[in-house]
């Protein structure tokens, strides 16, 4: 895979690994970051001058009781000052708590949409549906054909 196809997430805990290994990437440019409800820890990170430039979207919950919506913001802030171009992070806020929501989805989708990347995903492995603009989502599973939950799996 080309490197600047490589966009890595990351949620909560897992945040902070995701955009350290993202931006101190060596090799080459890579595609993005997208960061949930992260928690990022350290104030420095080692940024490789190869991605200086990383688009990287940060999303995170106001009412987050897990990682508190000033350590998104906070990381946000701090990428933006590590990063040449300081508008290639973009601070997404929700009024949720420590989750993921269908208004993020969609952004991570605009976000890899912008970038070219869902384009070239789609003309490579039809999903069977278009998440953005199929409004009937009539291509979708029928409930008979998902795969179900298991019970064990839901706290």
């Amino acid at each position: 895979m080309k490197p600047h196809r490589i966009v890595v997430g990351g949620f909560a805990q897992g945040g902070g690994p995701a955009i350290r290994a993202a931006l101190s990437f060596p090799d080459a440019a890579l595609g993005g970051a997208v960061l949930l409800s992260h928690f990022f820890g350290a104030a420095s990170a080692s940024v490789s001058p190869v991605n200086r430039g990383l688009p990287v979207l940060v999303c995170h919950g106001t009412q987050d009781e897990m990682i508190p919506f000033s350590e998104g913001k906070r990381g946000a802030d701090l990428l933006r000052g590590m990063l040449q171009d300081n508008t290639a992070v973009e601070f997404k806020e929700y009024d949720m708590k420590h989750g993921v929501n269908t208004d993020e989805i969609y952004e991570i989708l605009g976000f890899l949409e912008a970038r070219g990347e869902l384009n070239e995903v789609k003309a490579q492995t039809p999903l069977g549906f278009d998440p953005i603009n199929d409004a009937t989502k009539a291509s979708r599973r029928s409930k008979k054909q998902r795969v179900p939950l298991r019970k064990d799996s839901i706290r």
